[in-house]
């Protein structure tokens, strides 16, 4: 949710707007009542006109540039805040779970961990449906059977799993939402400092 909160003379509004869905979907809180006055083709986008009840003029641009979105408010022709929907999606996403995003190591310990018993529980469930219409001739082939569909399933919910947070991860590094240097561990440092002298 993008929110623009701004003063007209004293009076406190909020511009609320859902960053998926287009401007005119926007919504005024507050002591500022807003009037629509229609919507304008820019170049890249539109600009869309409110009047507040006091005579100033409210414009929102919702614009296309080098294939990033942005929506930025104007009040009587001054900027006041400027959004990247795209990256503010992204900080969203780091912040209901930043460790995971500082720390790639949590978040694969806890994919891993998730998906190991996630897939556990699959394999044995799909087992037992198969040994109850006895399709195995043994014991050994319903062991072996079960194995091989847990370590499939494993495989490919961990690699899923770890192909999505890889593209998550280098666009919050695009947008400096987290850092995309590589810290090296301070202790390995020291050594090699220790070892030149």
């Amino acid at each position: 949710m993008l929110d623009w909160w701004f003063d007209i003379e004293g009076k406190i509004c909020c511009a609320r707007m859902d960053e998926r869905k287009a401007v005119p979907d926007i919504t005024f809180d507050g002591d500022v009542k807003m009037r629509f006055d229609g919507a304008k083709l820019l170049r890249s986008g539109l600009t869309y006109a409110y009047t507040a009840y006091n005579g100033h003029r409210i414009f929102i641009n919702d614009v296309k540039f080098r294939g990033e979105r942005f929506v930025s408010l104007y009040i009587d022709r001054e900027l006041v805040k400027e959004y990247n929907v795209s990256a503010e999606y992204y900080k969203e996403k780091y912040y209901k779970h930043p460790e995971w995003y500082d720390a790639p190591k949590k978040f694969f310990f806890e994919i891993l961990l998730h998906c190991f018993l996630g897939t556990l529980f699959l394999s044995i469930a799909a087992a037992a449906v198969v040994a109850f219409f006895s399709v195995y001739a043994n014991l050994t082939a319903a062991a072996v059977l079960t194995a091989v569909m847990f370590f499939t399933l494993w495989l490919f919910t961990t690699s899923l799993c770890y192909f999505i947070y890889d593209r998550v991860h280098n666009k919050m590094e695009q947008y400096a939402i987290v850092s995309s240097i590589q810290r090296k561990p301070r202790k390995k440092r020291l050594r090699k400092r220790a070892r030149r002298r």
